[in-house]
């Protein structure tokens, strides 16, 4: 061998191991990093190139593979002996590995690389094995083929007998392929302006061949370089981009993860790939090394048969640098929504702000977990907004740890320098009745952000650790709850018009929309009137369907009669079978019968009927509360005896002066709408529609369009009629024809530009003359040729706008605590939904009615909101007459046609004295300015619309139901119920009393059911009473009172049951219990249970309410409190309320 050749050979191994020695101490200003990493790369280049020389020179010729002993799985990456055997095994077959160079015969190496992959995904595809994914890796299945080969000097190629399983190989830790090469990493000059986070230090594969799972419970890593533990701030395990945990301890250089119940989890057979991160603590200096290494097998602990591996398994020194203007990213919280919100769409569940300074900021991830009580399914629909505008995709629903998160990699939300962006989480609330949710940004890695100037992950808010942020809910609290169940009832869009066919069976006579919020709703029973020309001779069969599904027994008949009275009236009943999921979605409600009389006899043709649901008996399941629900009424229906009929749509009716159809100038209007149906016998194919515009003058309507549907969706029939002469008959002629099933029907609409020069007030109509169609079954003519006259069309000069206070989601009367944020005054409801144009509103005034002596200081910070965007500007504070004015001329808000939209007013409640306690506010809208969008007409409405009283205290109580809901009733001292009360965020709550109602069931013979010993105590110290007296009531009007140790409930009572309100407080209505500023406490009530019966005998049912045998007085509510300023407080704005029922049954 030349000498020369293998001293150049030492000489570049020599400069690459000085180059790495050096590389860290080199100044910036000197080389970068990424050209020194150029220089060992050519370095590296030129020594495989001379050790290829060195072996075609001097090595040994080509070896004869004998048998190899292969005891663990091969994967590219791998080192070792067993490799190099692998490969002169596979270059004494078809699948060499090289075919010159490294890896050919005579040169195979101890390194698995991508030509050993490439060579051991054809020997497995020859031999028979399928490997999927893993081809090309070498393990079980692998050696198993190899041995069975060897042992039987089958050919390579061949496939042999059954795999023999291998067992109790163990777990073998090697470093991955793809390990972090040695780079800069940085932190910021300024200590408290950040540092880089997620850094990969080590990358290393976990490779189980045992026959089961492999649990990992502990890993240790150990660090070294110029350097010291403090420079890391925090450590992760990553599986691919999913943190899986964090670090247990650091000390003496030695880093552990530690859980017993696993770490992660190896499947059989498998690998794992996990990846060691760490954050650069604040203020570390430049110049410093570190790296981390797995030193030996006892670093790892599992429950593997054995963990193998070539040891230390090191990563790449890491060398920090400093820069005064690394990207730094500030997270905060907003306010957020009241402490007690009803179910609905689109609710604000958490804001925040995300402001990126030094540089532009991206943010690739997002993850918000829920800390309250409601179910994974109780909300879904999770959208993140950027102030307006969605990010990332809709997240359908919470995780199964009530986790929600936004990964945003594949499309950065990217926020520059300088610049805050307004964040809102918005989901839809569709169950969870007095259920609680809170969302939270646990762990600073739930918000994963680059600085894209230097190419680095940073910390957000710039801290070594992290606090979590809590939502800031407006009342308060950290927690909202949700409101009791509510169902909306309504005509649904689709709903039958027009003619229904004589005799047909199965007909839906009207259908509508149901939909349920909060919890599922049960529907006892509905009362469904059925009136007009058909008289009382009924409607043959019906019956109710959900979603399409029979709900309850049909009828053999719904009673019908000639007005909407008590004589239309059906009642069905359904037991507890008809239950309308809160699943977010609207679900349909259907009547349904057969066109006949009730005898089953045939009706005329002609006759008209209309079918409304006049009541509906619900109940919220969660809950067990009344839900009401409104009436709804369909469409009128006409008998029609023909195979082919139009009628006009009542679902659009007459326009008039107060709902017009449009102004002059106006193009694509509609100008009439009308049902055409085919019979009961057979189906019709349309082929011609013929109408005209009646009316006595010629100059209100062009470009005449009629279309199957709308002018958006639908399909246009014929051609446009450019000119329009009033009653003159248009052809409109479709292609292809319109094909129609027999009792199927579609809607025509007719549509029209209105002339500039069309005069106002009524002016016509359109009507159908004819519509000619073939029979599918007879293909005989079915036209239809009686007129039909369609909507009456009317003219006005400008749009309107209806302005009232919204009864669905103006807040109740509630209670406003000092210093909480943002909270609503107020909802409106601004209708254009009769205005024949865009109405845009250019100025806004209140007014303030300021009770119990309330000063014009107690609202500060007023807003008004369309849905989460503001209007306008804010207004600081009220004027001396406590109105507020909000001049929106220069960016007016616009109602839409057609459309309404929902006022929102938002306020600060000061703080003492600026506010004062058992005071009181209502917002009043008093004047509002606007316009016709294309009429330009201005109008100004006086109206005065008042929202509800809202009253101001220092604090209030928030009460949350813990249980039980069900468990054993025994003899002696038990809870009866458990409940938490949590005070404000800004003060303390003072409590005076608790009010219950008890339901007492005896149900033996022998024994007298009573309790005794009724005691209040503080979860936290349960050997402290908290209540020295006992008050009981009952419907008779018998009201005592008495010592905890002499009163009991229940004893003196004869019937086999008994329902008893009872209070627990102190002498002299002393306070109670003190609960501070934000904090929560569990109360729990006890009694011993006295004389209790058999199994199946007794029950106790305890629930926090207010009472209902004596009204009128503080006392009488389920919590008596107090502020600081104001007691005794009713809690009848305590919307939570009542809490339970616990039940308890021997």
């Amino acid at each position: 061998m030349s000498k020369k050749l293998i001293k150049k050979v030492i000489a570049v191994a020599t400069s690459l191991t000085v180059v790495a020695m050096l590389a860290p101490a080199v100044p910036a200003q000197a080389l970068t990093a990424e050209e020194i990493q150029q220089q060992i790369a050519a370095l590296q280049a030129q020594l495989a190139q001379l050790q290829a020389q060195l072996a075609s020179v001097g090595g040994t010729s080509g070896t004869t593979a004998g048998n190899c002993n292969f005891t663990r799985n091969l994967y590219p990456g791998v080192k070792g002996a067993d490799v190099k055997c692998l490969q002169q095994y596979l270059n004494s077959t078809a699948y060499k590995v090289a075919s010159a160079g490294a890896g050919s015969p005579g040169h195979e190496t101890e390194y698995y690389g991508t030509l050993t992959k490439k060579a051991v995904a054809s020997w497995q595809a020859a031999n028979g094995i399928t490997a999927g994914q893993w081809a090309g890796y070498f393990g079980p299945a692998s050696r198993a083929k190899y041995n069975e080969l060897v042992s039987a000097g089958g050919t390579p190629g061949t496939p042999g007998g059954p795999t023999v399983p291998v067992t109790g190989q163990g777990l073998t830790v090697s470093l991955a392929a793809d390990n972090s090469a040695a780079t800069n990493i940085v932190a910021d000059s300024s200590s408290g302006d950040g540092a880089q986070a997620l850094i990969p230090f080590l990358k290393v594969v976990f490779a189980n061949s045992d026959s089961a799972e492999v649990k990992v419970t502990k890993i240790e890593f150990t660090r070294s370089g110029i350097s010291a533990d403090s420079d890391i701030s925090q450590a992760y395990l990553y599986d691919g981009d999913t943190q899986i945990a964090e670090y247990s301890s650091f000390r003496d250089s030695v880093l552990t993860f530690n859980n017993a119940a696993g770490l992660f989890k190896v499947p059989a057979g498998s690998s794992k790939t996990i990846t060691l991160k760490c954050d650069l603590a604040n203020g570390t200096g430049s110049g410093k090394t570190i790296k981390f290494s797995i030193a030996s097998a006892s670093a790892i602990a599992s429950d593997a048969s054995s963990v193998n591996g070539t040891y230390p398994l090191a990563g790449n020194y890491m060398t920090t640098a400093t820069a005064s203007d690394l990207g730094k990213l500030t997270v905060a919280t907003t306010t957020g929504p009241v402490a007690t919100i009803d179910p609905q769409e689109g609710a604000e569940v958490m804001n925040f702000t995300l402001a990126a300074s030094s540089q532009n900021i991206e943010v690739r991830y997002l993850k918000f977990t829920n800390i309250g009580s409601t179910d994974v399914s109780d909300i879904k629909n999770f959208k993140l907004y950027d102030g307006g505008t969605q990010v990332g995709n809709t997240v359908a629903s919470m995780d199964a740890d009530k986790s929600v998160v936004f990964n945003l990699s594949d499309s950065p939300l990217v926020i520059n320098k300088g610049v805050t962006k307004t964040m809102h989480l918005r989901a839809d609330i569709v169950g969870g009745t007095n259920r609680t949710f809170s969302f939270t940004i646990q762990k600073m890695t739930d918000v994963v952000a680059y600085d894209k100037q230097y190419g680095v992950y940073i910390k957000p808010n710039q801290s070594d650790s992290w606090t979590i942020l809590y939502a800031y809910y407006v009342g308060s609290t950290n927690y909202t709850t949700i409101n009791t169940g509510k169902m909306t009832l309504s005509r649904a869009s689709d709903s039958p018009s027009g003619n229904i066919a004589l005799d047909a069976t199965n007909v839906t006579l009207a259908k509508f929309d149901l939909k349920a919020y909060g919890e599922d709703v049960k529907i006892s029973s509905l009362v469904v009137r059925i009136y007009g020309t058909v008289g009382s001779n009924g409607i043959y069969q019906g019956y109710v369907a959900l979603d399409g599904s029979q709900q309850g027994t049909a009828t053999s008949g719904m009673g019908t009669a000639s007005s909407d009275s008590e004589a239309a009236a059906t009642t069905f009943s359904f037991g507890n079978t008809f239950i309308v999921p809160a699943d977010g979605k609207t679900h349909s409600l259907e009547i349904k019968g057969d066109v006949k009389k009730t005898d089953g006899t045939s009706y005329s043709g002609g006759e008209t009927l209309t079918v409304k649901i006049h009541s509906v008996t619900a109940t919220g399941r969660s809950s067990s509360q009344t839900v009401s629900v409104s009436s709804a009424t369909g469409y009128p229906l006409t008998i029609t005896s023909g195979t082919l009929s139009v009628s006009r749509n009542y679902s659009q009716t007459d326009w008039s002066a107060t709902y017009p159809t449009g102004i002059a100038g106006q193009t694509n209007v509609l100008v009439g709408s009308f049902v055409v149906s085919a019979g009961a016998s057979e189906g019709a194919n349309i082929t011609a529609v013929r109408l005209q515009y009646t009316t006595t003058t010629n100059n209100q309507l062009q470009n005449l369009r009629v279309y199957k549907g709308t002018l958006a969706s639908g399909t246009q029939i014929g051609n446009t009629q450019s000119t329009v002469t009033a009653s003159t008959d248009y052809t409109f002629y479709p292609s292809p024809y319109i094909s129609l099933e027999k009792n199927e029907q579609f809607i025509m609409n007719v549509y029209a530009d209105l002339l500039t020069s069309a005069p106002t007030n009524s002016q016509g109509y359109i009507t159908v003359s004819e519509v000619d169609g073939t029979g599918k079954v007879t293909n005989s003519s079915v036209n239809y040729t009686s007129d039909v006259i369609g909507q009456t069309i009317w003219l006005v000069n400008s749009g309107t706008l209806g302005i009232n206070v919204d009864t669905a989601s103006n807040p109740n009367p509630t209670i406003l605590v000092m210093n909480d944020k943002e909270v609503v005054l107020g909802k409106w409801k601004f209708s254009a939904s009769t205005s024949a144009e865009d109405i845009k509103v250019t100025k806004i005034v209140t007014t303030t009615t300021l009770g119990g002596g309330a000063p014009t200081s107690s609202l500060v910070n007023l807003k008004l909101y369309d849905g989460a965007t503001q209007i306008g500007n804010t207004v600081a504070s009220l004027a001396v007459d406590a109105s507020v004015t909000f001049d929106l001329s220069s960016n007016p808000w616009v109602i839409p046609m057609r459309s309404e939209k929902i006022l929102t007013m938002k306020a600060d409640v000061s703080e003492y004295p600026n506010a004062i306690s058992n005071s009181s506010t209502t917002m009043t809208i008093r004047n509002v300015t606007y316009k016709g969008a294309a009429s330009g007409e201005e109008t100004v409405d006086t109206t005065a619309r008042a929202a509800n009283l809202m009253n101001i205290y220092n604090s209030k109580p928030l009460v949350t139901f813990v249980g039980p809901t069900s468990g054993s009733l025994v003899g002696g001292t038990q809870t009866l119920i458990e409940f938490k009360v949590k005070a404000a965020e800004h003060a303390a709550l003072s409590i005076y009393r608790f009010n219950f109602k008890f339901s007492l069931t005896d149900g033996a013979t022998t024994t007298d059911l009573y309790l005794s010993n009724i005691s209040l105590y503080d979860k936290s110290d349960l050997s402290t009473v908290l209540n020295d007296r006992v008050a009981s009531s009952t419907s008779s009007g018998d009201y005592q009172t008495g010592t905890r140790a002499n009163a009991t409930i229940g004893r003196y009572d004869e019937s086999n049951s008994l329902t008893a309100e009872v209070g627990v407080y102190k002498t002299d209505d002393a306070v109670m219990d003190e609960i501070g500023a934000g904090d929560e406490v569990t109360y729990v009530l006890k009694g011993t249970v006295n004389s209790i019966g058999a199994i199946n005998e007794d029950e106790v049912q305890v629930e926090l309410t207010d009472w209902t045998y004596i009204t009128g007085v503080a006392t009488s509510t389920a919590v008596v409190w107090g502020d600081g300023y104001t007691a005794p407080i009713s809690a009848q704005y305590v919307k939570t309320l009542p809490a339970g029922p616990a039940v308890l049954t021997k």
